[in-house]
């Protein structure tokens, strides 16, 4: 179990370890479970709309990367990390 304080604004760290574990960072949405005295941190689903930009965004990332006129051979060795 990891400790931490509360600030005057009631705002607390996420441990790293925890953060990690539920795949959340700055601007994740999380919500809070509450039973008897025990407290859960859990994260939201994303929503369909920021799943898709996501997946354009990371798209976009690799746009124009592979270069025309490799063989099936030498795109299997870009893609293991061969030379």
């Amino acid at each position: 179990m990891t400790g931490s304080c509360l600030t005057s604004k009631g705002q607390i760290t996420v441990p790293k370890a925890i953060r990690d574990s539920l795949s959340i960072g700055p601007g994740s949405r999380v919500r809070f479970a509450q039973e008897g005295k025990r407290v859960y941190l859990l994260p939201e689903p994303k929503t369909r709309k920021e799943r898709r930009a996501e997946i354009e965004a990371r798209l976009r990332s690799v746009v124009g990367i592979l270069k025309a006129g490799m063989t099936t051979d030498e795109l299997m060795d870009l893609t293991r990390g061969e030379d």
